[in-house]
């Protein structure tokens, strides 16, 4: 089962990356704040790219590589938003993400 997070806090855009990832503090949905991921975009991989990343994941955890531990990060549209008007550049690919 995939663990389900909430974004509560826009830290930055990473520096490279096809899914145009973004690192968000986040919290559990019972409102626990658990830090900060790595969010992978949509970007230019699109659904089936990030699916192909769930699944190496949990190829890399069964054979015992270090990996972290993949997890579902809702972005509400609040975040979106407020993301969107201080990252003008990457406005569509954060708005993308709530689809």
């Amino acid at each position: 089962m995939i663990r389900k997070l909430v974004a509560i806090q826009f830290v930055r855009f990473m520096r490279a990356g096809r899914t145009f990832p973004a690192l968000l503090g986040c919290e559990d949905e019972s409102g626990t704040t658990v830090g900060e991921y790595v969010v992978k975009l949509r970007g230019t991989v699109g659904e089936p790219g990030l699916m192909k990343e769930l699944f190496a994941s949990w190829l890399a955890g069964y054979f015992g590589l270090a990996s972290p531990m993949p997890a579902l990060v809702v972005i509400g549209q609040d975040l979106a938003d407020l993301i969107a008007s201080t990252q003008p550049m990457q406005a569509g690919i954060v708005r993308g993400a709530l689809d």
